[in-house]
């Protein structure tokens, strides 16, 4: 049963056969559909009306109206007997020539929520023409996808959109992008709850070899890393983790959210990065304090670790009890502490 009726609603777009059931499948498909669904039922339980937007090309065409390519996504779960509604469309605009801009009015609907397929496409058109029609606007970071382009691999088209779509002032709506962990679909003091539940979920645990697509995906999208640019391969990062030292990652409803990695022979920081969307949550310092205690068990007189002077980062550092010792030759801030308890 829904609860009471919501100002926000959930659109998921082009979430279809041809595009997600049939290889060459879109990144993190599986992911993004586990993300979708959850999102789907959150929606659901807090009121909030849920659209499935599916597109139709023309007749002889990969996505032909009625054909099965056109049909939903096997995973994707519609629930017509809870209110779901399914729109139709034929362009990358979920509002053109369709009732959706309607039915959203009918319902109080001020706030809409946009995830599916295809980032570039779809998922832009719509987050863009919503804006534009007075709707604020939440992106599902890690709930929409598309295919690798031979100009851009599909993780960057992400990150892309994620990073820019926020920037457009000019609507004067808000649009953000944040992680399904932290969208909230509730009205009113209810709404508050959900970062804290969604830091309760998160379980910090030992990372394995198994684990490093995942750490290289949250290091890059960490935007206010200088290094980013610096290429640190798989082999570095099985070799901080199983022989040099030991990492721990912040694990999510099963996507790594965060992680810190610590030089067990050297009692060197080698890595505390969180994924923008749950750098509120409280990781980091889970990460870094586990991390502590495993390196206060290695007898070392110092740990130490360098970051730029001005970031986020190096507050967090103080925060924690680090002190400033100088720059390097690198122009890095660098923090040590002692390495006994």
């Amino acid at each position: 049963m829904r609860a009471m009726a919501s100002s926000t609603a959930l659109l998921i777009i082009d979430v279809q056969h041809r595009l997600f059931d049939v290889d060459p499948r879109p990144a993190d498909a599986d992911f993004v559909l586990d993300r979708i669904n959850a999102l789907a039922a959150r929606a659901r339980e807090s009121g909030s009306p849920v659209f499935v937007v599916q597109h139709a090309s023309p007749d002889g065409t990969a996505l032909a109206h009625g054909s099965d390519n056109w049909q939903l996504a096997k995973r994707l779960v519609l629930r017509e007997d809870q209110g779901d509604v399914v729109v139709h469309k034929r362009s990358p605009d979920a509002f053109h020539q369709t009732d959706l801009a309607d039915a959203l009015a009918a319902r109080g609907v001020r706030r809409v929520v946009v995830c599916g397929y295809a980032t570039e496409f779809c998922i832009d058109t719509t987050v863009r023409r919503a804006a534009a029609l007075g709707l604020a606007v939440t992106l599902a970071a890690d709930a929409h996808t598309t295919h690798d382009k031979p100009h851009a691999d599909a993780a960057w088209i992400r990150r892309h959109h994620n990073a820019t779509l926020p920037q457009l002032t000019s609507f004067f709506v808000p649009i953000e992008a944040v992680a399904t962990s932290q969208v909230v679909f509730a009205d009113g003091p209810d709404a508050a709850e959900a970062p804290a539940q969604a830091a309760a979920r998160a379980v910090v645990r030992v990372a394995t070899r198994e684990d490093v697509a995942q750490i290289q995906r949250v290091r890059a999208a960490v935007r206010e890393n200088r290094l980013v640019t610096r290429r640190i391969s798989d082999d570095e990062v099985i070799e901080a983790i199983e022989r040099t030292g030991r990492g721990w990652v912040a694990d999510l409803d099963g996507r790594i959210v965060g992680f810190s990695i610590g030089n067990g022979e050297t009692g060197n920081i080698w890595a505390l990065f969180v994924e923008p969307g749950h750098d509120t949550l409280g990781l980091g310092r889970r990460l870094h304090d586990v991390m502590l205690d495993w390196l206060h068990t290695r007898g070392l007189p110092r740990l130490y670790l360098g970051t730029d002077p001005d970031s986020r980062a190096a507050r967090f550092y103080e925060r924690a009890g680090w002190r400033r010792v100088g720059l390097d030759e690198w122009g890095e801030m660098v923090f040590e502490r002692d390495g006994s308890a």
